[in-house]
């Protein structure tokens, strides 16, 4: 059982790989002790696997363990912690992994301490977390590899919500660079102006893999402080676009409102769009 747990708020973590997509690694024949980020199909790492390969390095545990996980102490049985066979707890508590302790005795694990609770609770009786504490349990779980755990919070929001925006801004080049420039370029252009409002000129262009000259490269819309080119055509800029709203009013707290200001037609259809992005900084 947990002493002084403390409170678990509701701070975002990034969404990960789905974690459905198996492929575990086979021991390595190597006799080296590692842990193998496993690729998965789609191109992401999987949550580290230990291997531990070296004899000689190893531990012996009592059936009941008790822990100091960040500073919050746990009882538990050996059997739970490694009831989960593929996961990277289960490896720790292997008998071949080296774990430090505290000064009192209990194996000690430098992670959050109150968000174990709810790791322990699922080992236990796979009991599910409140939906405020998901978001940062799913990258708990990521870290200990407790994949079961994190197919389960695939279908709870937020972490539903994340994963499938993830996917969607995957196939955005350079996103998250590009926005972390509009925020530099509203943030400098209001210190220069010494205004509490700046505009920001942001541009979505699709590939033109056609015959013409790359429209995006001489039409209007070319003048831009922020562009996001070579969009596939298949790509929605509405959704694109509802997608950096979010990041950055709901997820970041900007004052920001987006306009509309000119389009850019190719050959039969519009390859661009150019918005006028106005941050109200007090």
């Amino acid at each position: 059982m947990s002493e002084n747990v403390p409170d678990v708020d509701n701070h975002d973590v990034p969404a990960v790989p789905d974690p459905d997509a198996r492929g575990a690694a086979e021991n390595s024949q190597s006799g080296v002790n590692n842990m193998t980020d496993v690729p998965l199909d789609n191109g992401a790492i999987r949550p580290p696997r230990y291997e531990y390969l070296d004899e000689e390095c190893h531990d012996k545990f009592p059936e009941v363990i008790n822990l100091n996980v960040g500073g919050v102490h746990f009882t538990t049985l050996l059997s739970t912690l490694r009831s989960q066979k593929d996961s990277m707890l289960a490896g720790m508590f292997s008998g071949r992994h080296k774990i430090q302790r505290d000064e009192d005795g209990r194996y000690f694990i430098d992670r959050d301490g109150a968000l174990f609770t709810y790791i322990l609770a699922w080992l236990r009786t796979e009991q599910m977390p409140p939906r405020a504490a998901a978001r940062r349990l799913y990258s708990e779980a990521q870290h200990y590899g407790l994949l079961t755990l994190m197919a389960t919070l695939q279908n709870v929001q937020p972490v539903a919500s994340d994963v499938v925006k993830t996917q969607f801004v995957s196939k955005v080049p350079n996103y998250k660079e590009l926005l972390e420039q509009i925020i530099i370029v509203g943030r400098e252009r209001a210190k220069l102006d010494m205004r509490r409002q700046s505009r920001v000129l942001v541009t979505f262009h699709y590939l033109n893999d056609g015959p013409q000259v790359k429209v995006h490269m001489i039409c209007e819309l070319a003048r831009h402080d922020v562009g996001f080119l070579d969009l596939p055509q298949t790509l929605d800029v509405a959704t694109l676009l509802s997608s950096i709203e979010f990041d950055l009013v709901k997820e970041r707290g900007f004052n920001l409102t987006t306009t509309l200001i000119d389009t850019c037609k190719g050959i039969g259809y519009i390859c661009g769009f150019k918005y006028d992005f106005t941050f109200t900084w007090w």
